[in-house]
């Protein structure tokens, strides 16, 4: 990645960290290890540091990974939900744009062991909500790792 891509995502981190941590006064965090991935929210086992059990839950994506038609003057078409091109309106001109980091649902080898999906970092309890429902119902739980849309890198 360039230092430019670097900065920009530091700066967003930047923007994002102090705002959730204002909105989290009075919120629950928990763990949880990722499952599934679908058009706003993921699909998480609840996880204690050591075993994740219990029964799935939704968490909402953060609001810079979920998958908008328009933003601004871009309009974007989905691949799945880890690649979408997007078209500047104006222009034409496309990206191909993918989640970074992206998601693992998969095997992950780590200093702790095995493990199925990675961990996800989540709060509920926030004021006003996460904006997100699922089949008509409110998610209550709001991802709070840090993603964003970024230019796919093409050799």
């Amino acid at each position: 990645m360039s230092e430019q891509h670097d900065m920009a995502l530091r700066d967003v981190a930047n923007i994002v960290r102090p705002a959730r941590m204002a909105a989290l006064a009075g919120a629950e965090l928990q763990q949880f290890r990722l499952r599934a991935v679908y058009k706003d929210c993921l699909s998480c086992i609840p996880f204690d540091g050591t075993t994740a059990q219990g029964a799935t839950v939704l968490v909402a994506m953060s609001p810079w990974a979920r998958q908008y038609s328009r933003w601004g003057t871009k309009t974007y078409e989905y691949v799945n939900e880890q690649l979408r091109t997007a078209t500047l309106d104006v222009s034409g001109y496309t990206e191909v744009e993918v989640i970074v980091p992206a998601y693992e649902t998969g095997t992950i080898i780590d200093e702790y062991g095995t493990h199925t999906g990675e961990i996800i970092y989540a709060a509920r309890g926030i004021i006003g909500g996460t904006g997100v429902t699922y089949e008509g119902e409110d998610v209550e739980w709001l991802e709070l790792n840090i993603r964003g849309w970024c230019k796919r890198w093409e050799a």
